[in-house]
């Protein structure tokens, strides 16, 4: 039974602790809600680890995962704090950057990418008993990645394996139906929070920064404690922070930031209580505080109510980060801060009409994020057909092809979409495949150094800020080599603003990475400014689908993308560039923020297995035909020559402006468009019989009906009618000349024709043709009941319209006798009998009828 640590409070996961433990005796998975501040993170993990009934072993670890790096440290750490021990004994941290663990260790605190590393590492999860996925609401792609490969382990593999999804505010029956577990619920210990809406700061006229810190001011003057906000990045955190400490703070105010590229020593100082100094503390957060996170002492919340998200666009082949509102959920969870020990109050910088508009909840990152590193995991599992894994959401369709397609380019995969040897090795790196392609080709090329240090920055973002136009990578490189050598700045970063503190991280990185590979002689050995310069080449292995070539103003991806520089960057001057970051422009071209540039020979060098040579014949303003053979790589032409096509290579190439321009490029007479008509009236009447002669129809069957009547003169010989005529076998064109006549007969004795484009099919002529004619024609089979009356549009003898009919007996009783009354002194020469069904039809005058 579970003994609490001596020392420690009460929690409110404390109530179901027993129903916990009881339920995992009798299921293999179990769900636990539980609001923030009830203990799920902390008081559950520790009652598993001390429940003697379950038996768990040093060989049977329980791993609690977090979905941030800062979270996980500050659970591990506090749990640690509970047991009396120094952190890496008993409970355990690991995450991408560090590692504390021991033999004695049997609960370890991890990040959620851990997990995925580890099962792809060891396939059956020897070292763990209980996984608990904390915080799962969040639904990143590492937490629905894990569950995935931890429910399909448990099911082959490991029957004996425990999964626990706990969770604070996401809708329980879809994940109960799926997962097929109970749902264990606490109440949770929150303290009422009183909320404030304060208006957007667009209604205020105000920037985002100058609304918040009005807020701020307005909090430390009218409440105590400390007060935590929320903005959505860095760069509105530095601001915020800047005017802040322009301004007469309230004395004993300390202001402090807090997000996840924070050294740790700057994120522990914000975490920590306050100095003797100071009695209040300001932290500025992202959301890297909205979950798990304690911070004693706040009792006021300060919501800017936006978040910075990961959202793939499928123009540039790349995660693109974008400001969005934060959920009703996600709101709710940043109030939640406010009452974790006391009474507090919330400051939210929107509306209260306004709130309700907001999404419940934040779509889940399997709906808007790159997907490649995701469908690798999978295809490293053993499969890529979804419906193989438990999925909470299925990813978006051409999101998921487009990760494909990467991953074939990266030769991750082969035709069959099986995992190559290349993407095993990938795999298990734990970076973006487009990295650990790069890494493991540049350590066959022996530029592990460079590689590594490309990755790190690639990753982090550039350290550097100019005050000039440059997106030049390598610039960034020879800081990093610079920093391996000790030394200090170059003359040229003089005037340039260097973040220090990101420039470590990517140094740290770059050596975490160098670890990670397999030893190679270059590994130990830094990159150095000769390296640099082949910056390029190492990046087409990243990717080889981003490679720019200069189109007049701006550049061109092989994407087909078009993109540019800013004015005044050097690399405008490049013929050819490998680009590894854009920033998406709304409505004009996107800006390169990042590349290096490379030569057509590395190019070829490189990728020259995904250089294809293409044929192409189009046609020029003079309908003349121009054979080119172009080498292509995706949509940019590296090269191209006139050659002379032979007749297979002109009859495609005819065929392919016919698909680009359309139909009307072809020689068009009004004896093809009425048999277009005809067949369309004809398909219309009996679809199953007659074929479908729509454009769009049309053009996907250019083989089939224009191929064989192509010539090599170009498309205005082309007999239209006939290649159309030929869509029906010999013996069904008797049969449609039957049903679908050019013409009709009258009862004067003439052939009128059928003007099929008309809705319905119409036939003109003189009313006094048609005495004698008791029903209306028809077109269509009047054996299988498909028939269309064709409208008569009667005319008088001066070829003016008297009526339109499609019922020839309604006329002749209703309509005729006005006709007659007011026409016979009109046109007394023609006939207009009282009874027309018994006069001689006929076109001709009274005099020439005898």
């Amino acid at each position: 039974m579970y003994t609490r640590p001596p020392n420690t409070p009460r929690l409110p996961i404390d109530d179901i602790l027993p129903e916990i433990t009881q339920q995992l005796s009798a299921h293999n998975r179990l769900i636990v809600q539980a609001p923030p501040g009830a203990g799920k993170s902390t008081g559950l993990p520790l009652a598993l680890l001390a429940d003697t009934h379950l038996a768990y072993t040093p060989k049977h670890q329980i791993w609690l995962l977090e979905p941030r790096r800062l979270a996980a440290q500050q659970v591990a750490q506090r749990m640690a704090d509970q047991l009396g021990e120094p952190l890496g004994q008993t409970v355990g941290l690991v995450t991408g950057e560090q590692s504390r663990t021991s033999p004695q260790t049997r609960l370890v605190v991890m990040t959620e990418a851990i997990l995925t590393q580890r099962m792809l590492a060891e396939q059956d999860i020897p070292q763990c008993g209980v996984i608990l996925f904390d915080e799962f609401h969040e639904r990143n792609l590492f937490s629905d990645l894990g569950l995935a490969l931890a429910y399909e382990c448990q099911q082959l593999l490991r029957e004996d394996l425990k999964l626990v999804v706990m969770s604070a505010t996401l809708a329980m029956d879809a994940l109960k139906q799926q997962l097929d577990a109970p749902v264990l619920t606490s109440e949770g210990r929150a303290y009422p929070v009183s909320t404030c809406y304060l208006g957007s700061a667009t209604s205020q006229h105000k920037t985002l920064e100058e609304h918040t810190t009005s807020a701020i001011f307005k909090a430390l003057s009218e409440e105590s404690g400390h007060v935590l906000v929320f903005l959505p990045g860095m760069a509105e955190i530095r601001r915020t922070q800047s005017l802040l400490e322009s301004k007469d703070l309230p004395a004993g105010t300390q202001v402090f930031a807090l997000h996840g590229q924070l050294a740790a020593a700057e994120q522990k100082r914000a975490l920590a209580p306050v100095s003797d100094d100071f009695t209040r503390k300001v932290i500025l957060a992202t959301s890297v505080a909205e979950t798990s996170l304690t911070i004693d002492g706040v009792r006021v919340v300060i919501d800017a109510g936006l978040e910075r998200r990961a959202r793939f666009n499928p123009s540039s082949g790349m995660d693109q980060m974008v400001t969005v509102p934060a959920s009703q959920a996600s709101a709710e969870q940043r109030r939640g801060r406010a009452g974790r020990q006391q009474a507090g109050v919330c400051y939210r910088l929107w509306s209260e009409d306004s709130h309700g508009q907001r999404p419940a909840h934040s779509a889940p990152d399997i709906e808007e994020q790159d997907l490649a590193g995701f469908a690798l995991t999978l295809a490293s599992w053993g499969s890529l057909t979804l419906s193989d894994y438990l999925l909470l959401d299925a990813p978006n369709a051409q999101r998921w092809q487009s990760a494909v397609t990467l991953l074939m380019q990266l030769d991750a995969l082969d035709a069959g979409h099986n995992i190559t040897a290349t993407g095993q090795q990938m795999a298990r790196l734990g970076v973006h495949p487009r990295l650990s392609h790069m890494l493991l080709t540049a350590q066959k090329q022996g530029l592990t150094p460079l590689a590594c240090d490309l990755a790190a920055i690639i990753s982090e973002g550039s350290a550097l800020r100019f005050d000039h136009p440059n997106a030049d990578i390598r610039d960034d490189l020879d800081l990093l080599q610079h920093l391996h050598a000790g030394e200090g700045l170059p003359k040229r970063f003089r005037h340039a603003q260097v973040n220090q503190h990101k420039a470590k991280r990517i140094q740290q990185l770059s050596k975490t990475l160098s670890r990670k590979l397999p030893s190679s002689s270059d590994t130990k050995k830094p990159a150095t400014n000769s390296d640099s310069q082949q910056a390029g080449s190492v990046l087409l292995h990243a990717y080889p689908d981003r490679i720019a070539q200069q189109r007049g103003q701006g550049f061109r991806l092989s994407s087909g993308l078009g993109v540019q520089c800013l004015r005044d960057d050097p690399l405008n001057a490049q013929a050819w560039l490998v680009v590894a970051d854009i920033q998406a422009s709304q409505g004009k071209a996107s800006i390169i923020r990042m590349a290096a540039p490379v030569s057509e020979t590395e190019l070829r060098s490189a990728l020259g297995h995904h250089i294809q040579q293409c044929k192409q014949v189009s046609l020029n303003d003079k309908g003349q035909l121009k054979g080119l053979v172009q080498e292509k790589l995706g949509e940019l032409v590296l090269s191209e020559k006139t050659y002379t096509p032979d007749a297979d290579d002109i009859n495609q190439g005819l065929l392919a402006h016919v698909r680009s321009t359309g139909l009307t490029c072809l020689p068009w007479d009004e004896n093809s468009e009425q048999l277009r008509a005809r067949l369309r009236w004809a398909h219309r009447l009996q679809p199953d019989d007659y074929p479908d002669v729509s454009d769009a129809q049309l053009l996907a069957e250019l083989e089939n009906w224009l191929l064989p009547f192509l010539t090599p003169t170009g498309l205005k010989q082309v007999p239209v009618a006939e290649a159309l005529l030929a869509l029906l076998p010999w013996n069904q064109q008797t049969q449609f000349n039957q049903d679908f006549p050019e013409a009709l007969p009258l009862p004067s004795g003439r052939d009128a024709r059928v003007d099929y484009q008309q809705d319905p099919p119409q036939v003109s002529c003189k009313l006094q043709e048609c005495f004698g004619l008791t029903q209306s024609p028809v077109i269509g089979s009047v054996k299988s009941g498909s028939t269309q009356a064709v409208r008569l549009a009667l005319l008088s003898p001066a070829q003016k319209p008297l009526a339109l009919t499609l019922d020839l007996p309604h006329f002749w009783q209703n309509v005729y006798p006005d006709v007659r009354k007011e026409m016979r002194g009109r046109y007394p020469k023609h006939p207009w009998p009282e009874n027309p069904h018994e006069h001689q039809a006929t076109a001709k005058t009274k005099r020439n009828l005898h």
